[in-house]
């Protein structure tokens, strides 16, 4: 079967290899489908693939929207927030490739451990908020916040699975079905209502994962999904202070707030709840914490060069397409001593080269793009196709990354953000 294909184990009817990711072993389940660990076969990075529920891909709308806003989410360059590299469909079946994250997460830690000092959880809340903010500045709402997705590596954490991500804008919080979305424990009550979302949903769910954090326990603890959300709409937030009277009154009031039934009556944003509970804890000398990541700070963005080689217009658009709305720097040169001279004159931080070139035109400009002292530090993406007559051997050495006709622009442009992350500027966000 073709690399871009589904392929199963006859025996035993589980996943070897989708849309060209090698599957390795299962990492994780949740209710919108399955997260396998996976390599992608001709690079050998190691993602974790999320392969969705087939039904889902049974909406046009789903699927319009699932690629719409995993591109969206793809966009948001943060220290925490999970990159996405990939996303589409293959056979009927939706899919997600991400950053593997070799760790825990929140959730099993707060499993392991129980409730954790101020300490400990003010910097994972402070990291949790600013992957939030970040999302909320780009027009993106979370509506999934929870331990579970809050990936530990470390000290840093990283915010994942924007499944339920959705545009600030969008008028439909329900499913289909009519279900709300999102995890029982966690859900505000404008979306157990059925009414139009903003980002303060979001804050009402940090608010539920910062009392748990701090006492070990969601906010309302209830038998039933159901009388969970009947609580969320109409039980009063409990009081932290009773489970843990050593912690100072403020904080109670600061949860209150978080966790209060009418969106205006929250905090605006997820940074503001955060500094709001570190002043709590102690008002006089604050615990120390990272400033935000999302400000810019420093000198000013240098835009990432990126050298298209190709003499086929059908490429130039594609690429032309993909990057339009990015803060790249695109040149072409249709030739290789075009692409030569261009580099040497503007050294460029990826070259995307046509590996269709007449002759051996990709594989001499390779070569004295390495020779060459100025621009040997260039990544090389060889963009292939079947049809293409290169000596495959021969060059592999000499490039960096591969991309495969067709591929979607989401893929080049999470490729080139792979291979120069410095130049996109990860923590420069407006």
């Amino acid at each position: 079967m073709s690399s871009a294909g589904f392929e199963l184990d006859p025996e035993t009817g589980r996943p070897l290899q989708i849309a060209g990711y090698r599957i390795d072993e299962v990492a994780g389940r949740g209710g919108m489908g399955v997260v396998y660990r996976a390599q992608h076969v001709h690079l050998g990075r190691t993602v974790a693939l999320k392969l969705l529920n087939p039904e889902l891909a049974a909406s046009e709308e789903f699927r319009e929207r699932f690629i719409r806003e995993a591109r969206a989410a793809a966009e948001l360059e943060h220290p925490n927030i999970v990159p996405v590299y990939d996303a589409g469909e293959v056979e009927g079946r939706l899919y997600l490739a991400m950053k593997f994250i070799e760790g825990t997460d929140l959730a099993h830690v707060l499993e392991e451990q129980g409730k954790l000092t101020p300490e400990r959880a003010m910097p994972l809340l402070q990291q949790l908020a600013d992957a939030l903010d970040v999302a909320h500045a780009h027009g993106l709402i979370h509506r999934d916040v929870k331990p579970a997705n809050a990936l530990l590596e470390g000290d840093r954490l990283y915010l994942t699975d924007f499944g339920l991500t959705r545009r600030v804008d969008s008028t439909r919080p329900l499913t289909a079905t009519g279900r709300a979305v999102g995890t029982a424990a966690y859900l505000a009550p404008e979306q157990i209502r059925g009414e139009p979302l903003d980002r303060r949903v979001d804050v009402y769910a940090l608010g539920c994962v910062t009392y748990q954090c701090l006492t070990g326990q969601p906010p309302y603890l209830r038998d039933t999904d159901m009388l969970i959300m009947w609580a969320h709409v109409g039980a009063e937030p409990p009081s932290l202070s009773v489970v843990r009277p050593e912690l100072p009154n403020a904080v109670d009031r600061v949860i209150k707030r978080a966790l209060a039934k009418s969106r205006e009556d929250r905090y605006d944003t997820c940074g503001e709840l955060v500094r709001e509970l570190n002043r709590a804890f102690n008002p006089s000398q604050p615990l120390p914490l990272p400033e935000p990541q999302y400000h810019t700070a420093g000198a000013p963005l240098r835009l990432p060069k990126v050298l298209l080689v190709t003499s086929d217009p059908g490429t130039s658009l594609t690429v032309d397409a993909a990057l339009r709305r990015s803060r790249l720097t695109l040149t072409q040169a249709a030739d290789a001593d075009a692409a030569k001279a261009r580099a040497e004159q503007e050294p460029p931080d990826v070259v995307l080269l046509d590996a269709g070139l007449e002759d051996v035109g990709a594989l001499r400009f390779a070569q004295a793009l390495r020779a060459n002292e100025q621009t040997r530090g260039a990544k090389i993406v060889l963009l292939t196709n079947p049809h293409a007559r290169i000596d495959m051997g021969a060059i592999a050495p000499i490039v960096d990354d591969y991309l495969s006709y067709p591929f979607p622009p989401l893929q080049l442009f999470s490729t080139l953000r792979e291979h120069i992350p410095e130049a996109f500027g990860e923590s420069r966000w407006h």
